[in-house]
């Protein structure tokens, strides 16, 4: 069987194990309908592929400002 392309809310929220409040706050502030997700009838489906692109470049930012506040703190000592 093919790799789904799409999957729901409530399934991306039960793999990630996180709630589905999360999912609907970046739905909201970070994502763009019909790139990151699509809404059909009532349900919302996550395009995966865009997801991951999203969270491994937060993860990759995150990874960035550490080591830059991580630099910033060794000057001062």
């Amino acid at each position: 069987m093919p790799e789904l392309e799409f999957i729901s809310k409530r399934g991306l929220a039960n793999e990630l194990v996180i709630s589905e409040g999360v999912i609907r706050g970046w739905l909201q502030r970070h994502w763009t309908k019909g790139i990151h997700y699509v809404v059909i009838g009532q349900t919302t489906l996550i395009n995966k592929k865009q997801f991951n692109e999203w969270i491994n470049t937060r993860s990759l930012e995150a990874r960035q400002h550490d080591n830059t506040t991580t630099r910033e703190t060794m000057k001062k000592t």
